[in-house]
């Protein structure tokens, strides 16, 4: 019993040592955490996206930041926004049955779920037309 005791508080000596130690640490300013190198607190806009100038088609494919990232469009987007839900020009190239044709990214299936029984998406996969 004396044996486990000491060990019980061996072990709780050595956290609150660590615990003690991490308390020590340098802060991190709001600054040093923004994406936008800015005081977290402030109400600034967003830094404006540059998108690539390659012409659609191209074959540029860029690597995702991580596992199941959205990719990034690898091409130039002048006179493809604003994407409505009655204009969207990115539907001729990712369809998944003409992408690989267009060596595109195809649009995943998950896009293709059936909120709406008469949804535009699930009307332009059986016309294959994009309203």
């Amino acid at each position: 019993m004396k044996k486990s005791m000491k060990i019980g508080l061996g072990i709780a000596t050595v956290s609150a040592m660590l615990l003690l130690t991490g308390c020590g640490a340098e802060k991190i300013s709001d600054t040093a955490l923004s994406y936008r190198n800015t005081d977290l607190n402030q109400d600034a806009s967003t830094p404006k996206v540059e998108y690539l100038k390659n012409a659609a088609g191209s074959g540029v494919r860029l690597k995702r930041g991580f596992q199941d990232a959205p990719p990034m469009i690898p091409h130039d987007t002048e006179g493809m926004l604003p994407i409505t839900r009655k204009n969207n020009a990115c539907l001729g190239c990712h369809m998944p049955d003409v992408a690989k044709s267009m060596n595109a990214t195809p649009i995943p299936k998950t896009h293709f779920i059936r909120f709406s029984h008469n949804s535009i998406i699930v009307r332009a996969m059986k016309t294959g037309v994009a309203e």
